[in-house]
């Protein structure tokens, strides 16, 4: 009786190490692929970055030698146009505004219109 006891605990023991070992392998693949992911994700940024660098040096060593006179020729259309960018963009706001208020005061003098209208109604009416 002992002999049968002690062969049922020892399978027992034998299947928990067997789905322990089985649990540990499944979970150092997953983290292994975690880990091969973010490797690979890093690596991808590592090339962005470098193709960034490089973009940036050829922008600021052009193939062509601009004259200092062009350089700043080309500084002054730059401001001018960011400044009429600016007057631009304050006229729009302003456009947008004085159409509110034309609506407005259109809509205002509907309503006087139509108040004095119900006011005749009214005194027709008495």
């Amino acid at each position: 009786m002992d002999f049968s006891l002690s062969t049922e605990w020892i399978l027992f023991v034998v299947i928990l190490i067997a789905l322990l070992v089985i649990i540990i392998t499944i979970a150092w693949s997953v983290r292994s692929s975690k880990t091969t992911t973010k490797k690979m994700e890093l690596e991808i940024e590592r090339e962005k970055l470098e193709i960034l660098k490089r973009d940036m040096a050829a922008k600021l060593h052009p193939f062509t030698k601009i004259s200092a006179e062009q350089l700043a020729a080309l500084k002054t259309l730059e401001i001018e146009n960011e400044t009429l960018e600016v007057d631009n963009y304050a006229k729009e706001k302003m456009v947008e505004s004085r159409l509110r208020k034309l609506e407005n005061l259109v809509k205002g003098a509907k309503l006087d219109q139509m108040l004095r209208r119900i006011d005749g109604e009214e005194k027709k009416v008495k």
